[in-house]
């Protein structure tokens, strides 16, 4: 839960790993988005702690429902 830019530290890793997993086959939803312009310090545990808290558990796992919603992987609500 940090930089939600450009300037992320693992944006090369992020980008690698799902350009490898595409290629595999697999289907991958990149979260990474969903965070952009959001204020980091109300996503984390702590201050000190980069760990996601609740609200952003939240915002993970609507992507992630909408997401296998949207590839007719589950049934909408």
């Amino acid at each position: 839960m940090t930089q939600f830019n450009e300037r992320h530290p693992f944006k090369n890793i992020n980008s690698k790993v799902i350009k490898e997993t595409e290629k595999d086959g697999f289907l991958v939803l990149d979260l990474f988005p969903f965070f952009i312009g959001q204020d980091e310090e109300k996503l984390r545990i702590y201050k000190t702690d980069n760990h996601p808290n609740a609200k952003a558990h939240r915002m993970m796992a609507d992507a992630i429902y909408n997401f296998l919603v949207k590839m007719d992987l589950i049934p909408a609500d």
